[in-house]
């Protein structure tokens, strides 16, 4: 009786840990120049999205939003990196919003995105978060193609 007792509260004590992704792995600042009017590119939009998401422009700054963005992201096993910007809404209001989105596919470099020119769109205040680990590899096989 004791070792089913034993079991049984190991058993629960394991089922209490929170479910651990591989993106909840360690993840670093993508380091995209100046001006910050970046968008994700082709090999991360549309076919990589996980999950966009938006608010108000006077609820978070840059920071704060981007931060908000990366924990939506720990909540999906394949989340391997995330992009936020402000822009202008292309719908109805014409106001500044926060948009970001997660991704899969791996851990992304600069030339995972692309600038957004459009003074429409005025994009502004890009912070992209991708996975730790193989960057250095990542960027090695995109210089080779």
């Amino acid at each position: 009786m004791k070792l089913l007792s034993v079991l049984a509260s190991t058993f629960l004590t394991v089922a209490a840990i929170p479910y651990s992704s591989q993106s909840q792995g360690r993840f670093e600042i993508v380091d995209l120049p100046d001006p910050k009017n970046w968008v994700a590119g082709r090999r991360l939009f549309p076919a990589n999205v996980i999950a966009g998401y938006n608010a108000a422009y006077d609820q978070y700054d840059a920071e704060s939003w981007a931060d908000y963005v990366l924990n939506k992201c720990y909540g999906y096993h394949d989340c391997t990196s995330t992009i936020t910007f402000s822009a202008i809404n292309s719908g109805t209001p014409k106001d500044r919003f926060w948009f970001g989105y997660v991704f899969r596919g791996g851990p992304t470099t600069p030339n995972d995105y692309k600038r957004d020119w459009n003074p429409l769109s005025a994009v502004e205040d890009s912070i992209a978060f991708t996975t730790e680990g193989d960057n250095d590899i990542m960027q090695l096989q995109t210089q080779l193609k």
